[in-house]
């Protein structure tokens, strides 16, 4: 009684009839249920066929619901996020159904109806990763603010939403491109020298582990006979049972494993180019992997 089939269209008590998402403004959660609605009769076009899954249905509906967002230049929260506040909205619209059944005519009811219905036709469904009321204070990270050209936009579709977007800003969106690309090679750049410093310290440590013996008397030799005093030779002297233990288990070479664990160290910045006395080489896997047996 509360959903009826006419014409084509979907007829609901609480968001009318179902309509496709609008491009030009940011969708409030009425329109994002009229057009949940939508995209439900669309892939359940017959009475009888089968009905479709709320997951099913919030996948297309957030999707084109992060394009508007996306035309609108405003970073948003995740795809997950984003289907947890459909679904989560979808949980209150199914109970307020409920309850219409037997309560359509109790005034109590009628007046959590309309207040219901005012909130959803009012509210934005927002999903920017920004959700700070002043932008002049705003501490979020870089990556989650809403740029200053569109902030104007944003605040206007929180409050009177008066404002629409138009055709494309070519100028605008040029300059958004460029400044993609420079992250894309800011990030390849970052992580080629990353690379590079693992090899140069793998590089190092290869060359340590030929010239050096297994025991630790023997390195300590080398160490009070160095000639040049500018030149500080040192190695790493934690034990590492855990790593020899789990090279054993999953059968990773000495190499592979002084590899994966000198990036790791890398990562949490304990090991560089410059500090390299915390460099795991594969005779130090191997030491420990003798030790263990």
């Amino acid at each position: 009684m509360t959903c009826v089939l006419t014409r084509n269209k979907l007829k609901c008590l609480i968001f009318g009839d179902a309509k496709e998402l609008g491009n030009n403004v940011l969708p409030t959660f009425e329109d994002v249920m009229q057009y949940y609605l939508f995209v439900k009769h669309k892939l359940k076009p017959e009475i009888t066929s089968k009905e479709p899954s709320v997951s099913s249905i919030a996948e297309i509906v957030a999707v084109d619901i992060e394009k508007v967002w996306l035309k609108a230049s405003i970073p948003i929260v995740s795809h997950t996020r984003v289907l947890q506040m459909i679904k989560s909205y979808h949980d209150k619209y199914r109970n307020i159904l409920k309850s219409a059944k037997n309560r359509i005519n109790n005034d109590t009811f009628k007046k959590k109806l309309e207040n219901f219905q005012n909130e959803s036709k009012n509210d934005l469904f927002d999903i920017a990763a920004c959700k700070c009321v002043e932008f002049s204070i705003c501490n979020c990270e870089k990556s989650r603010k809403v740029p200053i050209i569109e902030q104007v936009f944003i605040i206007d579709q929180r409050t009177t939403r008066k404002m629409v977007m138009t055709s494309i800003d070519i100028s605008t969106t040029k300059k958004l491109q460029k400044k993609i690309m420079r992250k894309e090679i800011d990030a390849k750049r970052i992580e080629k020298k990353s690379l590079s410093v693992v090899d140069e310290i793998n590089f190092d440590s290869d060359e340590r582990s030929t010239e050096i013996d297994d025991s630790d008397e023997d390195f300590r030799s080398v160490l009070n006979t160095s000639t040049s005093p500018s030149i500080k030779i040192s190695q790493m002297r934690l034990k590492l049972p855990a790593l020899a233990m789990a090279c054993d288990r999953t059968g990773i070479s000495d190499r592979s494993a002084a590899t994966i664990a000198s990036a790791i160290l890398q990562d949490v910045g304990i090991i560089s180019i410059d500090t390299k006395n915390n460099v795991v080489d594969r005779m130090k896997v191997r030491r420990a992997g003798k030790e263990n047996v």
